[in-house]
């Protein structure tokens, strides 16, 4: 099943996420995948499915992509650029967000284990440059109760929302 994509005043959508650790159910992750794949997203982050665990997912095209599980951010660029940005969470608002243009980031990887379900498995670390620096730091936001393109949304709102 597809979940329904959490927007605008849903209170999760300003939670912190808590760390999925080994054990945790996973098996939630397909229709996640699914979920940004649908709603054509560059990315998604749990809460924007309702769940407040520490997991994004960075799609490549219409096909791929990969989650990434208690993502850790690190070696910021020194540099901030500039680019318009939108949020599945807040359809029809666009704005202006500055940005790390580089920075790295360590993460855990999920894979099917000897039982044929979903678990937490090796950890990973690489750069990221460009746009995919910009959709992994908007993801990571949201883990941490935060969206911009939220904020400016309850800017044009109005302050009562």
């Amino acid at each position: 099943m597809i979940p329904t994509i959490r927007t605008f005043n849903d209170p999760i959508l300003k939670t912190v996420c808590t760390d999925v650790t080994a054990g945790d159910d996973l098996e939630w992750l397909a229709g996640f995948e699914q979920a940004c794949y649908v709603n054509n997203g560059a990315g998604l982050a749990a809460p924007q499915i309702g769940l407040a665990k520490r997991v994004i997912f960075i799609a490549y095209g219409k096909s791929h992509g990969m989650f990434l599980v208690n993502p850790e951010l690190s070696d910021f660029s020194p540099h901030k650029l500039i680019d318009r940005e939108g949020c599945l969470s807040y359809p029809g608002t666009v704005t202006n967000v500055e940005r790390h243009g580089f920075l790295t980031c360590a993460w855990w990887g999920v894979k099917k284990g000897a039982n044929g379900k979903l678990e937490i498995a090796g950890i990973h670390r690489r750069v990221f440059r460009g746009f995919e620096a910009r959709v992994l730091q908007h993801e990571v936001d949201h883990l941490n109760g935060i969206c911009r393109v939220g904020d400016a949304w309850r800017a044009k709102a109005g302050a009562g929302l």
